[in-house]
């Protein structure tokens, strides 16, 4: 009843702009007909948007008569488009920009940055070892994780930066307007690269992190979308094959080092079915007798093409194909068989030679079972004493307790444990006396450092005898020099290894030399 009689003004909202009406008239005088949204008011002042479809009557002698106008209400509808393009273009978990958004906003802003002259700067950003977090931890804990990672990373960009998600763990962000001379954009990874260094707090454990981040720029690495994200990525693979935490910009030399990469990931699996491997040991010596008392086993491929490779140029390509339980077996297999002609061949020595095998994946993460272990070892003449399963620092960043668990069964097996590379992550010390350790290797940075830096040479005495407090033995990695070996001598080291006292060889040599 309010309404009857009332001009149609009375529900219009009147956030139009100004030549809206002008338009309106000479579409309904030209058409007879117009239809478009115009907000709209409630009796109580509240606005919504209105669908409009209104129409021109003519009379008789084709003179305007009056105008019909029908309209609804599209305000769910309106919401439920909005629903439908946020979860098109929207990561639902982290709520950045998805890699569809993503794209869009690349090619608008290569479009921008060559028509000012700027730079535009992309950074690909991979979280290091997150795939650790959803196998220890389950998979709730690693959507938690990767939530608090889009949210530190977007507090570490400008706001006409866009953050977003890809896929996984897999993150970038897009940085326009950028000096010619790329400043700001060192500025910015590196914050990002602190921030997610920060311990995550996640159901009521804290989890460490680190992540590995490469840039490129348009115009000068590319112009395209698809080969300026092909550059970043590549740029990201070169700091995860550095050893992670790291930024690393785009050069044409890693173009190469992608097709290398490529390639040794397509032989690996024929590499290991033709008998490819190969194992070098390098002796590791009594500093009190000067004697070999073990040897440490360095996987190696004995490539056709490219000649002996190193473990750090495919032993990622290894985890990635699944191909890593295989390989485990088959090097600890080996350096059973390399031990017994070793103890043979010195059959005159007071006790048996022992053995290190580097290990990165315990039972779980598709590395090879205790049980397989306990199993080749009855099969040989060598006892599990003789045997030292290596692990680094970084295994012991798991907070489940499964690694400890793990850990303990390889020790009530009877085999031995060392943890090498000590020193080079935080998170070595704190795990000393929860974890069944026999050895301890002090990593070669603070050995090579400690004939010129007293500091180094500090820590190197403050390791020893803090081993030596917990029953642990000591082995000083990458000796080179006299001088080096008469300090640790100093500093009561048990063992040392390095080229000062023998290169890794094949075990043929090594034989060959003892006759």
């Amino acid at each position: 009843n309010e309404v009857l009689d009332q001009s149609v003004e009375l529900i219009r909202a009147h956030r139009e702009p100004p030549d809206f009406e002008e338009h309106l008239r000479r579409s309904l005088h030209a058409t007879g007909h117009w239809q478009g949204e115009i907000l709209h008011r409630r009796r109580s002042g509240e606005h919504y948007m209105a669908w409009v479809s209104m129409h021109l009557l003519r009379d008789d002698k084709g003179q305007p008569m009056r105008y019909i106008s029908v309209f609804r209400d599209i305000t769910e509808q309106r919401r439920a488009e909005e629903v439908i393009w946020r979860q098109a273009n929207y990561d639902p978990l982290t709520e950045l920009p998805n890699r569809l958004l993503f794209l869009d906003r690349l090619r608008h802003g290569i479009r921008q940055a060559q028509r000012r002259g700027r730079l535009l700067a992309l950074l690909f950003i991979d979280l290091d070892k997150f795939k650790e977090i959803n196998d220890r931890l389950g998979h709730d804990a690693g959507d938690a994780v990767l939530k608090e990672a889009a949210h530190r990373i977007s507090r570490c960009v400008r706001t006409s930066d866009t953050a977003a998600r890809l896929s996984g763990d897999e993150f970038t962000v897009i940085m326009g307007g950028v000096e010619s001379d790329g400043s700001g954009v060192d500025e910015v990874s590196a914050k990002i690269l602190n921030a997610l260094d920060q311990p995550f707090e996640v159901a009521d454990t804290q989890v460490v992190l680190s992540a590995s981040i490469g840039t490129a720029f348009c115009p000068g690495d590319a112009t395209d979308p698809a080969a300026l994200m092909k550059c970043a990525d590549q740029a990201m693979y070169a700091a995860k094959q550095a050893g992670g935490q790291q930024i690393k910009q785009f050069s044409p030399d890693l173009d190469f080092t992608l097709q290398e990469r490529e390639a040794l990931a397509r032989e690996l699996p024929d590499a290991v079915e033709r008998g490819q491997f190969s194992l070098c040991f390098q002796p590791i010596l009594s500093l009190d007798t000067r004697q070999v008392v073990m040897f440490e086993a360095l996987l190696r491929w004995e490539h056709p093409r490219r000649g002996r490779l190193n473990p750090d140029q495919f032993l990622a390509l290894a985890e990635s194909a699944g191909l890593m339980g295989q390989i485990d077996e088959w090097v600890f297999q080996q350096s059973l068989n390399a031990l017994e002609r070793l103890n043979d061949q010195l059959g005159k020595q007071e006790l048996p030679l022992k053995i290190t095998i580097n290990e990165s994946s315990p039972d779980g993460d598709e590395g090879v079972s205790v049980e397989t272990w306990k199993h080749q070892l009855s099969l040989s003449r060598i006892s599990p004493e003789s045997v030292i399963i290596e692990v680094t620092e970084l295994l012991l960043e798991d907070e489940t307790g499964r690694v400890r668990d793990w850990m303990h069964e390889v020790h009530a097996s009877g085999l031995k444990i060392a943890l090498s590379q000590f020193g080079i992550s935080r998170t070595g010390i704190p795990y000393l006396q929860r974890y069944p350790f026999d050895l301890l290797k002090i990593d070669r940075s603070f050995v090579n450092n400690m004939t010129h830096d007293m500091a180094d040479r500090t820590i190197v005495h403050s390791i020893i005898n803090m081993a030596h407090g917990l029953g642990l033995k000591v082995v000083a990695e990458g000796v080179e020099t006299e001088e080096q070996h008469q300090l640790l001598c100093a500093a009561g080291c048990d063992y040392a290894q390095g080229y000062l006292f023998g290169k890794p060889q094949p075990i043929g040599q090594i034989l060959g030399e003892m006759i």
